[in-house]
This record gives C-alpha cells, sequence and structure tokens, in this order.
C-alpha cells in the first residue's frame, strides 16, 4: 500500500507540478509525525506548486504584469509559489476582470494579496462578477471593493450562502442582506455559527431583536470580534451596572463600547475610583451616560484633572460636575485653556474667569463666538458689569434669542432692569416670566407710586412742622 502511495505521488507530481507534502499516519485518532507498527499509512494532500517550469515567471508574464503596474516584489509570498504564472493562463483571467470594468490599480492590488484569482476556472469567475454587478454595484464601487475584499471572487459558495440564510433569518431581505455583507465582507470569514453564538450572547444580556438587527445594520464590525472577547467587554460593564437592564441600555444605546478592548474599559474604571474617588455606582452612571469617556486614556483625563486645579478648582468640585455631567470628560486641558482665554479676550479678568467655570462648568462647551454674542449683548446693549454676568454665570448658557427675548421685553414694558434680579430674568420658566415679571409689573409701579407718595407726605409733614 505505501509503494503504491508512493508511486501515485511520483506520478502525480510529474504530471502535474503538484506535491503531496507529507505521508502522516494516524495511531488511536492521533495524527502522528512518524510511524509504529500500529499505525496505518494516510496521504494528506496539500496543493502547494512544486517548483517547476510553470512555477517560475517567465519573461513574458513578467512583462506583462509589469504593464499592468504590477508590483511583483510585493505579490504575496505565501501564494506566489502556488501560482501557474504561465501567459497563457492568467492573461485570460485578467482580461475577464478588465471587461467587467475593473480598474488596473484594483487587478494590482488583487493580484499582490490574492495571486490565486490568476488561476481560477475562468467561468466561476464570470458568474462571481456578474453575481456583484446584480446587486447594484457600479464599476467604480466594484473595483474599490475588489481591491480591498478580492476574496469576494474566492468564497466558497456554501459559506456564503449560510451567511445570506443567516441574515434572511433576522427579517432582512435578500437585497439587504447582501449590502451588509458588502459593507462588511469578512463576515463570510467569521461564517454564520459564529455569528449565531454573539446574536445569543446579545440576546442574553438583554437586547431585543430589533437592537441585534440595530447592530447587525450599523454597527457590523462589532459581529466580527471574538466572542471571548466580547463576553469580557460585557463582564467588565456588568461589574459597574445594578442589573442586566442597564447593561442593556448601555450595549442597545451605545453598541461602539463593545468595540474597546475591557484592558481600556478596566483602566478607566479604576483611574476614576483612585484619583477622583468615585464609587462603582457613580462609575457605572458615567459609563450609562458617557460611555466615550472609555475610550480615553488615564494619560489624558490626568492633564484634564491637573488644569482644573491649577485654576484653583479641587478634586471634590471636579467629581460632582463629571458625575452630574459626564460630558465634560471630553474637554480636556487645552480646551480648558483656551476657554479661559477666551473668557479673558471679552475682558472678564482672570479671578472672574474660574468663578464663572465654577459655577457654570457647561461654559465648556461653549464656542467662543457664542460667547462673545451673549456677552457683547448684556453687557454693551443692556449695559450689566462684568462682574454680575460672572456671578450669575449660569444665564449664559441660555441662548442669545431668550436673552434677547426678554430684556427687550423689560423694555417694552417699561421695567427698570434693576427691579429684576438678572439670574431672575433670564433662568426662570417662560410661565414664571410672564407671571412674575411682565404681568407683575403692575405691582411694581404701584409699590414705586406708594413709596413715592410717603416720602412725598413725610417731606410735607416735615415742612408744615
Amino acid at each position: 500500500m505505501l509503494i503504491i502511495g508512493s508511486l501515485f505521488q511520483a506520478n502525480f507530481t510529474r504530471m502535474t507540478g503538484y506535491l503531496f507534502k507529507k505521508t502522516m499516519y494516524t495511531h488511536c485518532g492521533q495524527l502522528l509525525g512518524s510511524r509504529c507498527t500500529q499505525c496505518y499509512p494516510i496521504v494528506l494532500v496539500r496543493r502547494t506548486y512544486f517548483s517547476g517550469k510553470n512555477a517560475s515567471l517567465d519573461d513574458q508574464s513578467r512583462i506583462y504584469l509589469q504593464s499592468l503596474g504590477v508590483d511583483l516584489g510585493k505579490v504575496n509570498k505565501t501564494f506566489r509559489n502556488r501560482i501557474i504564472w504561465s501567459l497563457d493562463v492568467i492573461e485570460p483571467k485578467i482580461r475577464i476582470l478588465l471587461k467587467a470594468g475593473i480598474e488596473k490599480s484594483s487587478i494590482c492590488q488583487m493580484i499582490i494579496y490574492r495571486p490565486r484569482i490568476l488561476n481560477m476556472n475562468e467561468d466561476i469567475l464570470k458568474i462571481r462578477l456578474v453575481f456583484l454587478k446584480s446587486l447594484g454595484l457600479t464599476e467604480s464601487k466594484l473595483s474599490k471593493l475588489l481591491s480591498e475584499h478580492s476574496f469576494l471572487l474566492t468564497y466558497q459558495e456554501s459559506d456564503a450562502q449560510n451567511l445570506l440564510s443567516f441574515l434572511q433569518s433576522r427579517d432582512f431581505n435578500k437585497f439587504k442582506a447582501w449590502d451588509i455583507i458588502i459593507k462588511r465582507p469578512r463576515l463570510i470569514l467569521v461564517g454564520a455559527q459564529n455569528l449565531r453564538h454573539t446574536v445569543k450572547l446579545l440576546k442574553d444580556n438583554g437586547l431585543s431583536p430589533l437592537d441585534i438587527n440595530n447592530i447587525i445594520t450599523h454597527h457590523t464590525s462589532i459581529l466580527l470580534l471574538p466572542i471571548p472577547q466580547l463576553k469580557k467587554v460585557i463582564d467588565v460593564i456588568s461589574l459597574y451596572q445594578s442589573d442586566k437592564a442597564s447593561i442593556q441600555d448601555i450595549i442597545s444605546n451605545h453598541p461602539s463600547i463593545l468595540l474597546l478592548t475591557y484592558v481600556a474599559i478596566a483602566n478607566i474604571a479604576n483611574w476614576l475610583n483612585h484619583w477622583l474617588r468615585l464609587s462603582n455606582a457613580e462609575i457605572g452612571f458615567i459609563m450609562l451616560r458617557y460611555p466615550k469617556a472609555f475610550a480615553m486614556t488615564t494619560k489624558s483625563l490626568a492633564k484634564t484633572v491637573g488644569y482644573y486645579q491649577s485654576l484653583g478648582i479641587d478634586i471634590d468640585f471636579i467629581r460632582r460636575i463629571w458625575v452630574s455631567n459626564p460630558a465634560y470628560l471630553q474637554h480636556g486641558h487645552e480646551v480648558l485653556s483656551n476657554q479661559l482665554h477666551s473668557l479673558i479676550q471679552l475682558k472678564f479678568t482672570e479671578k472672574q474667569s474660574r468663578m464663572m467655570f465654577d459655577l457654570n462648568p457647561s461654559i465648556l462647551g461653549h464656542s467662543q463666538n457664542s460667547l462673545q454674542r451673549k456677552c457683547d449683548y448684556l453687557i454693551k446693549k443692556m449695559g450689566y458689569s462684568h462682574q454680575i454676568i460672572a456671578e450669575n454665570a449660569a444665564i449664559l448658557s441660555c441662548s442669545l434669542d431668550t436673552i434677547m427675548y426678554r430684556c427687550s421685553s423689560l423694555s417694552k414694558h417699561s421695567i427698570d432692569k434693576e427691579l429684576v434680579p438678572i439670574a431672575q430674568l433670564l433662568l426662570s420658566t417662560d410661565d414664571a416670566f410672564q407671571e412674575d415679571i411682565l404681568n407683575g409689573r403692575n405691582y411694581i409701579e404701584i409699590e414705586s407710586k406708594d413709596t413715592m407718595e410717603l416720602q412725598s407726605e413725610g417731606s410735607k409733614e416735615q415742612h408744615c412742622s
């Protein structure tokens, strides 16, 4: 039996240029590299092209490929010796690709990274190109797609069909399913079975079918992650959430958090706990409200905290503002520095600027143009001082339209602005503004009139006496 196998290998190699790489032996179901008296020989076939006449690149093929722009030095070395490079073999495939509208630059990329396309069956190559075009891809889009994902021409039909069936079972129609595959072709390599495990993991953590389909459609890269990695990320998230509903909230509303590594999330959580003394519940709140914080680095957070402290803001205040509005975590020390400079340019003193940060941290999120327009109106038009604005910094969170409307309403109703505190003027609700300020003006006028009359009567009595 062994002799027959050896003769077959020799003849097969001579006739086809392919080599059976190795003869292995089985023993109790194990593959072994050496033989014993109880082993039975089996031949493992590996279709590696054996160095021979067709394996080397002849002058004709070299000139032809170089004329297309192929950098032969970059051709994938793993596959290079497995390809038949004869011109009569490779030229028809390239002609088919050019006829299908594939750009030369894309063909060059395909040859460099997946040269086995040159040895494909011509009929299969044509069928797959026709199929991809039937999905509504233009020639330019098809060229770009194949340049980046040339395996779409060499995949196993069964893998693609299984993936298509899986997506259709999730209520995607055929064209939508293929649209998803085209946007993330590597899903074919992941395989339908692995995707089922990923979907089960998401479902077990409370995600609804609608949430899962949203991830499949808009966050497909999550499906490419290894399942053990996803499990670790979800396990870290669960450490800071009190129930499954919170985990479901985070993943369904912010699926991109699953793209982070569990190490990155744990590092930020540990830093918040150690340096800002945040509890697990507070860290969980930040995770729920602003998961992007966990994509930051501890170094950038430390710089931001250091800059806050340089402004005279203590850790307890930083802790309060970050827990109340975690989005402020995104404002690095450069943003804080620029915003402080903007306020000083608006003629606020450094002390007033620091007071404004302390009273209204949301100023960090305002553009310089927005702050300037509001301050110009309040100071130049209405005559308020810088100090009054600094002491009531929350008013700068009002829109310019609100500020202009309420201030002009005072003038329209002949109400002295000095009689109405600026915080009450701009921060009260619309109903309170109408009822207490505009409708209450008669009380203010009557009170002023009565005061004047009493003062007048007093002066008369004093004069008579």
